[in-house]
């Protein structure tokens, strides 16, 4: 069953859009230049292969970001292949100072949150 679900199309429900979230397929991002955006977020991870989304997080009052964001992967195998590439490198964004801290990505119950080590 759990194969099925990854391989589930993403369904239209009216504006929606309803996919399936499996999590060894995102990419938790820590550390991100205030600046980054999503389209920068998605363009500096798809160097490693296709993504499917990148999501900076902001403050919902100040539309800010936190510094953190969660690039989500077409297929898991990419999105372990860069959390074990970057387990022992470094990795800068064009126009950040300081490398980026990557971490497996988990769906929690009503909330998105790294996995713990």
């Amino acid at each position: 069953a759990k194969a099925e679900i990854m391989q589930s199309p993403d369904v239209a429900i009216g504006e929606l859009t309803v996919r399936p979230m499996v999590e060894s397929a995102a990419v938790w991002v820590a550390d991100l230049d205030p600046s980054v955006t999503n389209q920068q977020l998605k363009d500096a991870f798809e160097q490693f292969g296709a993504v499917r989304k990148a999501t900076v997080a902001v403050s919902v009052a100040s539309r800010a970001s936190l510094g953190h964001g969660v690039v989500e992967y077409l297929k898991h195998s990419v999105a372990s292949e860069v959390l074990a590439t970057m387990e022992n490198e470094m990795f800068v964004m064009t126009g950040s100072s300081r490398p980026v801290r990557l971490q497996p990505y988990a769906f929690r119950s009503k909330r998105w949150s790294p996995k713990s080590p």
